[in-house]
């Protein structure tokens, strides 16, 4: 079963770093596993990138 975001919400990125990578069934969250670190930069190109998604679907 994969992990919820309220069970890891409080948690450092590190320890969400590994329990993303190992069991999150949300195809979002793997995402998350390509960035070493996790701040503002990477949360904008997060946004970016699910905003591009987005439009992708909504194109179709």
């Amino acid at each position: 079963m994969g992990t919820t975001n309220s069970e890891v919400s409080n948690l450092p990125f590190e320890e969400k770093f590994e329990i993303y990578k190992n069991k999150s069934s949300l195809k979002l969250n793997e995402v998350i596993t390509n960035y070493k670190e996790w701040n503002e930069s990477q949360m904008e190109i997060r946004n970016r990138w699910l905003i591009d998604k987005i439009v992708e679907l909504l194109e179709m």
